[in-house]
């Protein structure tokens, strides 16, 4: 187990530093002058060149990328553009709201997924088979920038029953968990549905059943068992596609997270900004992945050996 944690480290850093070379490069190919846009319009030449000067920006990009590599290495995030605050200091908080967010939202469609597909799979060509797969379907098919305006017109501007945005008042959490949530709820409906009807379906299920076990037994002791590995895949996968989702519920909400920072500090061109921020999604799925990995030998221990 630990052999297979260092090797599984080890694999993580190539990635980084390609995604590292690959959004240092980039972000510097979009249109705009981020030391324009930090001294103003009305700034003469000279000053601009002198700012871009204290700043790096006139260096090869390779000199850029290894400044900033090397600063990064060290634990120095770089200084914001817009604010002139510690990168560190302006992508902290936002990094905890982005967690609270997308990790109560992964926990109520993890649960509510589970628990659907598995009531589905046991009431297999019945009503509740047939609305779980009904709700499961609309879920996955209906973009969630549509659902969050929907949401916030109907719940929040006619009704008034809770916030239309931020993170202050009682209630605000409400809307951005169920709009993150649907989809991946919805998938993982789906997914466990169609794993737990192949598992009940086993001869060892069969055999557990004429032993006369009782259905709890049989379903945690057999069936989540052997459906757990697979559901542990698809909702590692999951989890960085919610880490995406959430820049766009971020946006709609004004959710104060890394999505919504990221795109703020990308229309004024804050590069050292929008390079952490995408740097710490990046290494948020590696980390994620790599825990599915090793979460893998505690499901199903024939795994890791």
């Amino acid at each position: 187990m630990n052999n297979a944690v260092v090797r599984r480290c080890l694999q993580t850093l190539p990635v980084l530093f390609l995604v590292s070379v690959v959004v240092f490069s980039t972000i510097r190919l979009i249109p705009g002058d981020p030391v324009a846009n930090m001294v103003g319009a009305d700034a003469s030449a000279e000053t601009i060149a002198r700012v871009r000067a204290q700043l790096g920006l006139d260096q090869p990009i390779y000199v850029q990328y290894w400044d900033w590599l090397t600063s990064l290495l060290g634990g120095d995030f770089g200084q914001s553009l817009s604010t002139r605050r510690s990168v560190l200091d302006e992508v902290a908080p936002r990094a905890l709201a982005t967690l609270q967010l997308t990790g109560v939202s992964m926990l109520v469609a993890l649960l509510g997924g589970v628990l659907l597909g598995i009531l589905a799979a046991y009431n297999r060509g019945h009503v509740i088979d047939r609305i779980v797969s009904g709700l499961g379907m609309l879920c996955v098919s209906v973009p969630s920038y549509w659902v969050g305006m929907m949401l916030v017109l109907l719940i929040s501007v006619q009704l008034g029953l809770l916030p239309t945005g931020g993170n202050i008042l009682p209630g605000s959490m409400i809307l951005p968990v169920a709009v993150l949530t649907l989809p991946q709820l919805g998938m993982l409906a789906r997914l466990t549905r169609g794993t737990f009807i192949d598992i009940l379906e086993q001869d060892y299920v069969r055999t557990a059943r004429q032993k006369g076990l009782p259905e709890r037994r049989i379903l945690l002791r057999h069936a989540l068992p052997n459906g757990g590995v697979t559901i542990l895949t698809f909702a590692g996968v999951q989890l960085g596609h919610l880490l995406a989702g959430a820049v766009v519920v971020e946006v709609v909400f004004a959710w104060p997270g890394l999505g919504r920072l990221a795109v703020d500090s990308l229309l004024i061109r804050d590069l050292p900004v929008v390079q952490a921020t995408i740097l710490l999604f990046a290494l948020t799925v590696l980390v994620i992945n790599l825990v599915t990995d090793l979460l893998y030998t505690i499901v199903d221990p024939r795994i890791g050996g």
